[in-house]
């Protein structure tokens, strides 16, 4: 892993992220067919919950939680979600300030195991 490198958070979607589970993959299976990309870690543990539309708390939170999504090619396939309340929202948009919160926070979290080639 690299040490000191800082992902631009704007790089980091927040719309049904793929992922892939470690269990049942290794690092390298996530890039498989893109072999220019990078790879970033995070821990299930990593990914915000409870993410507010305002810092006045004012509306409905988004919760991100990863979901295994296995492809014909990749069971380990992953995504990560976002919900309101219990129901998973298909294409989130959710407000600037809750976008903004997810990626940064998910940029200060993530590892990086690979860098993409530029």
């Amino acid at each position: 892993m690299m040490l000191g490198a800082i992902i631009n958070p704007l790089k980091i979607g927040y719309a049904n992220l793929s992922v892939n589970r470690e269990k049942y993959s290794v690092s390298e299976d996530v890039i498989f067919g893109m072999p220019s990309w990078g790879i970033l870690y995070w821990l299930v543990a990593d990914v915000p919950s409870n993410v507010k539309p305002s810092n006045e708390g004012l509306g409905e939170p988004f919760d991100f939680r990863p979901s295994h999504a296995p492809e014909w090619n990749n069971y380990a396939h992953s995504e990560i979600w976002a919900y309101k309340g219990n129901v998973r929202v298909q294409d989130p948009n959710p407000s600037k300030v809750v976008k903004k919160m997810y990626r940064q926070l998910m940029s200060e979290r993530a590892k990086i195991i690979k860098l993409p080639e530029i």
